[in-house]
């Protein structure tokens, strides 16, 4: 809760401080050249976002812009919003987190068949506790040279990538999977 609220609070003082600068930015625009330094000192001093780096806010993208880690600058950000209660929030993802769910897709990819080594693998799973009713996905890729990777045409000649696994409907976990074991020729791939 604490993290949908704070990306929340974060995403809305970024686009309301933008919008505003937006703003400002087109009177600037239709002031002549020699009034511009005059108009600036003017306009600027009464708007909130002439601040902006000084405020909560600001500090945070400071922060992200100069490369801090999002789950320590969520932790900066809790400890200066809310000082009594900045160890209770939990950071957005964690990196344990992100291996224990490639290693579920993984998992899943092998019990269905599919390879997880190659040279490229692009995996699709939905229904993750198998409870949300049956429904069926697809997985595509195009190829910038013209073949797609699909249901109907599973294997491209051209790259030698290859739909391994291809459900349909599953009643539990769905997963899909498509795998390049060769070099890849140097071209666009799309994934729908």
């Amino acid at each position: 809760m604490i993290n949908t609220l704070f990306l929340s609070y974060l995403i809305y003082f970024i686009l309301f401080s933008v919008d505003d600068f937006i703003l400002f930015k087109k009177g600037y625009d239709n002031v002549r050249d020699i009034n511009k330094d005059n108009w600036l000192w003017v306009n600027s001093y009464k708007l909130p976002f002439a601040k902006f780096k000084n405020e909560l806010i600001g500090v945070l993208c400071t922060e992200l812009a100069e490369g801090k880690e999002l789950n320590d600058a969520c932790q900066t950000w809790n400890k200066r919003v809310d000082p009594a209660n900045y160890m209770k929030a939990i950071a957005p993802i964690t990196k344990k987190q992100i291996e224990e769910a490639k290693k579920f897709v993984e998992e899943n990819v092998k019990s269905a068949g599919g390879k997880i080594e190659g040279i490229l693998r692009c995996s699709l799973q939905w229904n993750d506790d198998g409870t949300k009713g049956i429904v069926d996905f697809d997985l595509h890729c195009k190829e910038s040279r013209g073949s797609e990777i699909y249901y109907s045409q599973k294997k491209s000649y051209q790259t030698n990538g290859w739909l391994d696994v291809d459900m349909i409907r599953p009643s539990k976990i769905g997963i899909e999977n498509i795998t390049w074991q060769q070099k890849l020729p140097n071209m666009e791939y799309q994934f729908l």
